[in-house]
């Protein structure tokens, strides 16, 4: 009697982790691509004043190219583009903007006698 009883709870147990067990299809089986995560990377960006009185903004850019003998020569340079409503304070070479106007601590007062 134990016997049976061993095997029909061994029977129902199987039949129970059968249904829990989801079924597998052949779609389920392809590969399929998952969305990659994208990175952004913030870079510096300086917002300057072109010496012709634009406003530019000033950023820098790695560019690869081949040498002759096939080797990849990655270089530094620097992209300008124009920066729109933008007022800055300073040249690319650091130097400030003086105003088109006089500054009154630029204006010297002589006291009269």
């Amino acid at each position: 009697m134990t016997y049976l009883k061993a095997i029909l709870l061994a029977g129902f147990a199987a039949t129970l982790s059968l249904a829990a067990a989801p079924e597998v299809r052949a779609a389920d089986l392809e590969v399929t691509r998952t969305k990659s995560a994208r990175v952004v990377h913030s870079h510096r960006v300086r917002v300057v004043r072109d010496y012709d009185g634009t406003a530019v903004v000033e950023r820098m850019v790695r560019r690869g190219h081949r040498a002759p003998d096939g080797a990849l020569v990655v270089t530094s340079q620097i992209e300008m583009t124009p920066a729109v409503r933008a007022q800055p304070h300073r040249y690319p070479n650091g130097q400030p903007v003086l105003p088109s106007r006089l500054r009154r601590s630029a204006i010297v007062v002589t006291p009269r006698y």
